[in-house]
């Protein structure tokens, strides 16, 4: 149970910290600085935290999982995020970035090396604000979601594996 806990408070923590470095890298330009070594830190620190949540997912999944359906979860889990991810994502950050942070295209047969340097500047900006925003609301949704483990999965744990959960 305390391997439980421990887990789910490590995601909550991941995403606790690469919230705060998500935000200063795209919307407090200035906090981060504009040296490449400086960009490069706070790049690193955001690349070390993202993977302990999937890492930790699986641990949760082989703990909780019955053995005869263990590699089918997940599969299951790799299979949802990657079709979510991909359904999503991209898709919603181009809308997202036109619709609601006023992305403007180019005019036709202009390249962007061509446009005008000020609505090169604004499209950045539209594009920061989208990648941001559909980062950081679902990992919201995931340090919110994960409060919600502590109170269950204990008992769900334990009762797929017969009544014992390996700690």
């Amino acid at each position: 149970v305390v391997m439980v806990w421990l887990r789910a408070q490590l995601v909550q923590f991941a995403d606790a910290v690469r919230l705060p470095i998500l935000w200063a890298v795209f919307r407090d330009p200035a906090a981060v600085g504009d040296s490449a070594v400086t960009i490069s830190c706070w790049l690193f620190a955001l690349g070390l935290f993202a993977p302990w949540v999937g890492v930790a997912n699986k641990a949760i999944i082989a703990e909780c999982a019955p053995p005869a359906v263990l590699g089918s979860a997940v599969a299951m889990n790799a299979a949802l995020e990657g079709i979510f991810s991909a359904l999503f994502g991209g898709p919603l950050v181009g809308w997202l970035s036109e619709a609601v942070f006023g992305y403007d295209l180019p005019p036709l047969g202009e390249t962007v090396a061509e446009m005008e340097e000020e609505l090169r500047a604004h499209n950045a900006e539209a594009l920061g604000q989208a990648l941001l925003f559909m980062t950081a609301v679902p990992w919201v949704i995931c340090l919110a979601l994960y409060t919600l483990i502590h109170l269950t999965y204990p008992k769900e744990c334990a009762a797929s594996r017969g009544g014992s959960v390996r700690t």
